[in-house]
């Protein structure tokens, strides 16, 4: 039995047992954060390999790759606390 139970808006759980002991059970989003996170530095690889091919072609896909690879940049570096 928890001392202290609280459930966070995004549905984690934060419990304290009366030993002071802490516990979260994750909601799916966080807790699939180390799956998502692998996973986009993946697809950051992949995009960055082909970035000049895709920069030179130019127009509307050239600056939504551009923009999609700085969004998967700046989320890596600020789950990495780089932000």
């Amino acid at each position: 039995m928890a001392k202290f139970k609280r459930e966070l808006p995004c549905g984690c759980i934060v419990a304290v047992d009366y030993d002071g002991n802490a516990r979260v059970i994750y909601c799916s989003k966080h807790g699939a954060a180390p799956d998502l996170y692998d996973a986009l530095g993946s697809i950051l690889g992949y995009a960055e390999e082909r970035e000049s091919e895709i920069l030179k072609i130019g127009g509307r896909a050239a600056k939504w790759y551009g923009e999609a690879i700085n969004k998967a940049r700046k989320a890596l570096a600020n789950a990495e606390g780089e932000s």
